[in-house]
């Protein structure tokens, strides 16, 4: 990417965080998993967005641990809309939670994507297309 694409795409949204969330803090603009990604960081205490959604905060040593190499930033898992993970997979909608949930198919009468819950094989969990999930992790 050319460097005044990369600040015409970037430059604003990091300015508008900064202001919205009062952070005195220096920033890493990422593409995750083609997932466009800001790091915040500040001491030891880190804040990683994705467009306006908050998708991990915390101290440092949580964030290495989400990470496979802090420097890069790249993480252990992969972020996508719940259409674009594949039938089966296990996917969390929080990272890090205990809940953990099997992708299932897509109801068209309610227009949304059924979760299994892996725990309770009678419970299932509705989410809307486009909704982010957490998905190739290790547990």
């Amino acid at each position: 990417m050319d460097m005044e694409v990369f600040l015409k795409k970037y430059y604003f949204m990091y300015k508008y965080h900064k202001q919205k969330n009062n952070l005195d803090c220096n920033c890493i603009c990422l593409e995750i998993y083609k997932c466009d990604c800001f790091i915040f960081y500040n001491d030891d205490y880190v804040k990683v967005y994705q467009g306006s959604k908050l998708l991990f905060q915390g101290d440092y040593e949580k964030f290495m641990l989400a990470c496979f190499d802090n420097v890069f930033g790249w993480f252990d898992f992969k972020i996508a809309p719940v259409q674009r993970i594949p039938h089966g997979e296990f996917v969390q909608k929080k990272f890090g939670s205990s809940k953990y949930y099997t992708r299932g198919n897509y109801d068209r009468s309610s227009k949304k994507f059924e979760l299994q819950d892996y725990y309770d094989i009678n419970r299932y969990v509705y989410v809307k297309s486009g909704t982010l999930l957490y998905y190739d992790f290790v547990f």
